[in-house]
């Protein structure tokens, strides 16, 4: 246990050693400090620790929409920019040539030499990048939860659930990126293979969830086309007066309902008879299958947004940044369209699926790095 231990800590020692590493935390502290310069007062809010303040009466002291955009400025902006993208990208940069330089020859051999198998050493190796990217993310997230305290008088620790899923986030893109380090011992092919697969990632989760979309929106507006039609068919038309006397003669002519034209059906496609829903449908379905494959990064992180309690609700801080800002008020139509298709956008896939197959794709990552590890020739 204590050489495996010895070099799990020369890995973070290595790590701790780099440039990057203080560039990274000395970023992310300062991020972390302007969002805690931000407060509120009775008259409205203030930044950079009172060097600027805007009057507002709904984001002043003591009010819930001054909590909801407290903490929605930190979960839309701070973590689904900073957290969710560059730092991952900085992690993954200072991360990459760990298993690079423990093949070369010199390195390699003093490390076995400790009495561990090359499993462990690849154990190690692992653990420690894990621990430096969780030294960064609890740091930032500890700040954010005392800022939290001060700002608004009340401890909120569901926002620590961003720890472990940025560290999941991580770990999908890091396996990956073990596999080309420790096949190819190549830092700049790990890297951009890794940002590769990540951009691939994030682009197939785009189109699926904006086809899934339209294809609800059009579902959707054909229902609202069909109820439209059943409520505008003629009910009949009483020929005789408001007095029960005969209207004129001749008027009957005059009286006409026109039965509503039939719609068309949308995007029909003449030359195979379909309609564009089903080729959409079609589409869609190919989409699901090859995001089934790819690391869920976006949705992971999707998923923290709703485990952060806001006014004492799970999940307050989902929505947009502006329909947040500009919504805060409750809606006066729950079932409008467009909050219920997003709804159903956002709980298409659960939870359960998206970090599963992601963390499923991981470890077959990480066991195929580590068979090739310890199958390599030093």
């Amino acid at each position: 246990m204590k050489p495996y231990l010895t070099i799990l800590l020369d890995s973070f020692r290595m790590l701790k050693a780099r440039t990057i590493f203080w560039v990274t935390l000395a970023i992310s502290l300062f991020v972390a400090l302007v969002y805690l310069s931000m407060g509120f007062d009775e008259t409205g809010t203030s930044l950079f620790f009172g060097l600027s303040h805007f009057e507002s009466d709904m984001f002043r002291e003591g009010t819930s929409q001054s909590e909801t955009l407290y903490v929605s400025i930190f979960t839309k902006l701070i973590a689904e920019y900073w957290l969710s993208w560059i730092a991952v990208l900085l992690a993954l940069i200072s991360c990459v040539a760990i298993f690079p330089e423990a093949l070369k020859e010199g390195t390699a051999g003093m490390e076995l030499t400790k009495k561990l198998s090359r499993f462990q050493v690849f154990a190690a190796k692992f653990v420690g990048s894990l621990l430096f990217v969780t030294i960064q993310v609890l740091a930032f997230v500890l700040i954010v939860f005392l800022a939290l305290r001060w700002r608004l008088g009340s401890w909120n620790p569901s926002i620590f659930w961003y720890v472990p899923l940025i560290l999941l986030v991580f770990t999908y893109l890091y396996s990956f990126m073990m596999v080309i380090a420790v096949k190819t011992r190549s830092v700049m092919t790990a890297l951009v293979l890794t940002l590769v697969l990540w951009a691939i990632s994030s682009v197939i989760g785009f189109f699926e969830g904006n086809l899934y979309t339209m294809i609800q929106t059009l579902e959707m507006s054909e229902k609202f086309e069909a109820e439209a039609r059943e409520s505008a068919k003629p009910l009949g038309v009483d020929l005789e007066g408001e007095e029960g006397g005969q209207i004129e003669e001749g008027a009957e002519d005059q009286v006409q309902v026109d039965d509503p034209e039939p719609l068309e059906e949308p995007f029909v496609d003449r030359d195979n008879g379909d309609t564009g829903i089903l080729s959409m449908k079609l589409w869609y379905q190919r989409l699901l299958a090859a995001y089934a494959i790819f690391p869920k990064t976006g949705r992971t992180m999707e998923i923290a947004d709703r485990l952060i309690v806001v006014n004492g609700e799970k999940g307050g801080a989902k929505g947009s940044f502006m329909s947040i800002i500009m919504g805060f008020e409750e809606e006066e139509d729950q079932n409008d369209m467009f909050i219920e298709l997003s709804e159903k956008a956002a709980d298409r896939h659960s939870g359960t699926y998206a970090i599963g197959t992601s963390v499923l794709f991981s470890l077959t990552m990480l066991v195929w790095a580590g068979w090739i590890f310890c199958r390599k020739e030093i």
